[in-house]
């Protein structure tokens, strides 16, 4: 998607790619997963996913027919180099494009407070609040549909404004201040359910503001780079689900829940710093008559030459 879309709806794209992403591993798949076992069984169900896989995959051999998807993204003087060189690129892309790994510390931290926050969220619900497990459940499926239903809104918008200014804006500072809010509200409020979901929501639509980051990826670097940084971005997608858990296992004992809140906030203060001040592009539609910009471009440009 992002090496076909065009430059001034990538943020788009993304967003829709989102809802897609959301709708299916997270929505549908479960809920498809509920009446399935109960009226064939765990095995039959495992079947039937694999059913709907091949679906997916008819899709994508009849329906796609962008070009794009059908040749290398190399040009022909990079497209006969050795395998190893291949392989490398997906790693030294880091040091030789350095607003990649910037862009890769903000996707890190994009979801690192995210998947942290959801190892304590069932107990502090149901034990401090004192939500039943139905209302806890409750919250965090409708968090998560008004969150989906905001990707491709929020992807819209960053095609308007820019990229780099949703990312910075509703993205780092925008989650990090409806996270204290998700955990602080609902005990200021002494457990109002209502008030809980709108700051969960709240919550859910501002991640929603780091959309724009794989259109960055994808338009950081020159062309033949794009598959290296798209890997780069799933690859600190990854490396957040892992930092998550382990930052509050490893200071929750030493410091306390209090504190590593605190801490993940700060995680999206920095990723708003980094966003503003490292992921300048050219082709950010926020950024078309920016001087800073224009100069940034001409010197991708000397450079790819």
């Amino acid at each position: 998607m992002q090496a076909a879309a065009p430059a001034d709806m990538r943020g788009s794209a993304t967003g829709w790619f989102w809802l897609a992403f959301t709708g299916g591993l997270l929505t549908l798949g479960s809920l498809v997963a509920i009446f399935s076992i109960q009226l064939m069984g765990e095995y039959a169900t495992f079947w039937l996913s694999l059913a709907i896989v091949a679906m997916g995959l008819l899709v994508m051999l009849i329906a796609l027919k962008e070009r794009s998807g059908f040749h290398s993204l190399l040009d022909k003087e990079h497209q006969h180099q050795g395998t190893a060189r291949t392989l490398m690129g997906g790693i030294d892309i880091l040091w030789r494009e350095p607003r990649i790994a910037a862009a890769a510390v903000v996707r890190i931290i994009n979801t690192t407070p995210y998947f942290g926050f959801f190892i304590f969220l069932p107990g502090f619900f149901t034990e401090q609040i004192g939500f039943s497990q139905t209302e806890y459940l409750s919250l965090i499926t409708i968090m998560g549909l008004v969150g989906m239903s905001f990707n491709p809104i929020v992807g819209k918008i960053s095609d308007r404004i820019g990229w780099r200014k949703v990312l910075t804006v509703f993205g780092g500072l925008g989650s990090g201040v409806a996270m204290l809010l998700m955990y602080f509200v609902p005990q200021w409020s002494h457990g109002s359910f209502f008030l809980s979901v709108v700051c969960a929501c709240l919550y859910g639509i501002t991640l929603c503001g780091y959309v724009p980051a794989a259109a960055l990826f994808s338009s950081l670097c020159q062309s033949k780079d794009k598959g290296n940084a798209m890997a780069i971005y799933c690859f600190a997608a990854g490396l957040s689900t892992f930092f998550g858990p382990a930052l509050y296992g490893a200071f929750n004992g030493l410091f306390g829940t209090l504190d590593v809140i605190w801490g993940y906030a700060f995680l999206y203060l920095v990723s708003a710093i980094i966003s503003w001040c490292f992921l300048l592009c050219p082709l950010d539609p926020g950024e078309q008559r920016n001087p800073q910009a224009q100069r940034l471009r001409r010197l991708d440009s000397v450079v790819s030459k």
